[in-house]
């Protein structure tokens, strides 16, 4: 019975279920055209390398966005030292522009894939997404290279991401495994308390 609730307690502990997100960038704060340096959502750490992206109203789909706002410009994807998979991003071009972008991932320093393309020539909304899913890592670099006629051509938004592993000492348990954990104990708890018992020699 022992050995059956431990198991179960450890099960618990031991669940931690990949959870897929999507950054939408709806919390972004400040006015419209700001400059944004750092960004966090969830679990997830955005950051502008360079400083050249802004919050603006994306045309598609009318929501708060990152504007490129430079010719090139790099965004950083972390997790608070988590790893986690890259599942793709949405972006829209102003009308006769185009960028060309290059998505690399990183684990411990060393890349683990590497992704390029290039998108333009009218005004459109773009999703890009990997042929396969993703290896974990712990890192991802979106490079952008914008070119046109104006300063700042795209918008990006809806980046998708799922977190697969949690850095050390920042697993925190769904509620479902916390139940389960406190009732493990509490069976544990009672079955010591009843041997304890059941041990004590009784005086005639």
């Amino acid at each position: 019975m022992k050995k059956l609730v431990l198991a179960t307690v450890l099960a618990a502990c031991a669940t931690m279920p990949s959870r897929g997100a999507v950054l939408n960038f709806n919390r972004l704060e400040g006015a419209d055209s700001d400059l944004v340096s750092v960004y966090t959502e969830g679990a997830f750490t955005v950051r502008s390398i360079g400083g050249g992206f802004r919050k603006r109203i994306s045309p598609f789909p009318n929501s708060p966005s990152l504007y490129n706002a430079r010719f090139n410009n790099v965004l950083e994807i972390t997790a608070g030292g988590g790893t986690f998979s890259f599942d793709g991003f949405s972006l829209y071009l102003q009308s006769n522009n185009s960028t060309s972008y290059t998505v690399a991932g990183q684990l411990g320093g060393a890349s683990v894939f590497s992704y390029s393309a290039s998108q333009g020539g009218t005004s459109d909304h773009f999703i890009f997404q990997p042929s396969a899913s993703t290896a974990p890592v712990d890192r991802v670099v979106m490079t952008f290279n914008n070119y046109a006629r104006v300063e700042g051509s795209s918008w990006i938004d809806d980046v998708g991401v799922t977190i697969v592993g949690r850095a050390v000492g920042a697993a925190v348990p769904e509620p479902g495994a916390w139940a389960m954990m406190l009732s493990g104990f509490g069976l544990m708890g009672g079955t010591l308390r009843a041997r304890r018992r059941s041990a004590t020699p009784r005086v005639a």
